[in-house]
């Protein structure tokens, strides 16, 4: 797995070429099915909530993204840890 700091994201992702390409993608559609959500430590005062968002293009790409997401102090404030997007080659299913 590749990590990026925010000048490689920024070199390899230039709004001029971003924004077209997001339009163009979520114009076209693809299947978002329900996302999973897990709660660990439900008991406790800061309880996790782990989420697992699958979203794929029929014959095309598939990808997964898991934040985790937890309430900090009395204001439900969300602090996300670490999210993750793992894209894939569906055809092999290969990062």
């Amino acid at each position: 797995m590749q990590i990026f700091d925010a000048i490689a994201t920024a070199a390899g992702l230039p709004f001029e070429r971003l924004i077209p390409a997001l339009q163009r993608r979520f114009s076209l559609g693809c299947t978002v099915p329900a996302r999973h959500v897990h709660t660990l430590g439900a008991g406790r005062a800061a309880p996790v909530t782990s989420l697992l968002m699958p979203a794929w293009v029929e014959g095309g790409c598939y990808g997964v993204s898991s934040p985790a997401q937890r309430a900090r102090g009395h204001v439900q404030r969300l602090v996300r840890t670490q999210p993750q997007h793992r894209p894939f080659q569906q055809a092999r299913l290969r990062p």
